[in-house]
C-alpha cells in the first residue's frame, strides 16, 4: 500500500481538499483509496483531517502511530491511502511526523509519498494570522503575530525537513489563488483521473473578512467578548465617520517579511526542485497599501468596553 502524506501547509486549499476526500469516501474506497477514519477531526469549516493524530501524540496520551491506525490500514484492500493535516506543516509538529513514519516502515507500510502546497510569504502570513484569529485563540496584534513565529514563516526549514524525511518522493507545489489545488493535488498523486469522478463539495473555510474586521475581532478577543460584539463595533464607528469606511485597511508593515539572503532563496529553491521564477513569486512583496488597522485599535477597544 502506497501512503500519500498531504502536510500542508495552512491556508492553501487544505480543508476543501480534505472535505471532498472525506465526503467522497466510499467512491474513493471502491477505486482502490482509502482515506482512514483513525485520527480525525471531523470539523467541516476547519476541514475533516487527521490532526488527531497530532494532538494525541504531543498531549503524550496516545503513541505517534496508535495501533488502531494499523489495523484499518492492515484490514484494507485499498492500494493508496491518503493522510492529511496541514499540523504538520508547523516546524513544532514533525517529530509526531518523524515517527508516525518511522513506526509505518516498521509495520511495512513504506511507499511514501508527501505533497506540500506553499503560497506567496507575505500572503501566507497575513492569511494564517487572519485563519488564526477568526477560528483559533489568538489575541495579539499582527506584528507581534508574525515577530514571535518566525518558524513557522520559514519556508527553508519546512522545505529541508521535508525533503530529508521524504527525499524524491516529496512534491512541493505553488498555490495559485483561485486555482483547483484539490484537482492540482490529486494529479500529483496519480490519481487525477479518479478526481474527474469524484462529486464537487462547496469551498470550505471562506471567509468575508477584510483588514478592519479581523482587528475588531481580535479586540473583542483581546477583551474576552463574543466576536460579534467586536464586529457591532466596528460598524457603529464606520457609521459615524466616513472617512474610515471609505479607506483602504492593511494589517501589515514594511518589517514584517525582511528581505531574505540570496543563498537561503537558492537553498530553498534547491530544496522545493522550484524553477528560479517559482521561488522569486513565492517571496516576492508587492508593497504595502493602505492605513494600518492600529489606528483604529483604541476606537474599537474604547466602544467595545463601553457595550
Amino acid at each position: 500500500m502506497r501512503i500519500i502524506f498531504h502536510l500542508g501547509s495552512y491556508k492553501t486549499g487544505t480543508t476543501s481538499f480534505q472535505n471532498m476526500v472525506f465526503e467522497n469516501r466510499d467512491l474513493l474506497s471502491d477505486q482502490g483509496v482509502l482515506y482512514p477514519r483513525t485520527g480525525l477531526t471531523n470539523e467541516k469549516d476547519l476541514g475533516h483531517r487527521h490532526t488527531s493524530l497530532i494532538w494525541g501524540y504531543l498531549s503524550g496520551k496516545a503513541d505517534a502511530c496508535p495501533d488502531a491506525l494499523l489495523e484499518e490500514l492492515r484490514g484494507s484492500h485499498a492500494h493508496t491511502a491518503i493522510l492529511s493535516s496541514e499540523a504538520w506543516a508547523h516546524p513544532g509538529h514533525l517529530s509526531h511526523l518523524i515517527r508516525l513514519v518511522t513506526r509505518l516502515e516498521d509495520h511495512g507500510f513504506s511507499d511514501h509519498a508527501a505533497m506540500l502546497v506553499l503560497r506567496n510569504l507575505p500572503d501566507y502570513q497575513v492569511s494564517h494570522y487572519r485563519e488564526f484569529t477568526v477560528n483559533r485563540n489568538n489575541t495579539g496584534p499582527y506584528a507581534d503575530y508574525v515577530r514571535k513565529r518566525p518558524n513557522l514563516f520559514d519556508y527553508l526549514l519546512l522545505t529541508q525537513s521535508f525533503r530529508a524525511m521524504f527525499g524524491p518522493r516529496l512534491s512541493v507545489i505553488p498555490y495559485t489563488d483561485g486555482a483547483d489545488m484539490t484537482g492540482r493535488l490529486f494529479q500529483r498523486m496519480g490519481l487525477g483521473a479518479l478526481h474527474d469522478r469524484m462529486e464537487n463539495v462547496a469551498r470550505a473555510n471562506t471567509k468575508p473578512f477584510g483588514p478592519l474586521e479581523i482587528e475588531a475581532i481580535r479586540c473583542a478577543k483581546e477583551l474576552k467578548k463574543p466576536q460579534a460584539d467586536g464586529l457591532a463595533a466596528l460598524s457603529s464607528l464606520l457609521a459615524e465617520d466616513d472617512t474610515l469606511r471609505e479607506a483602504t485597511w492593511t494589517e501589515r508593515f514594511a518589517d514584517h517579511v525582511p528581505a531574505l539572503p540570496a543563498a537561503y532563496r537558492q537553498r530553498f529553491q534547491d530544496a522545493a526542485c522550484w524553477s528560479t521564477a517559482e521561488a522569486e513569486a513565492i517571496f516576492r512583496e508587492d508593497g504595502i497599501e493602505g492605513r494600518n488597522v492600529a489606528g483604529i485599535t483604541a476606537a474599537l477597544m474604547d466602544r467595545l468596553r463601553a457595550m
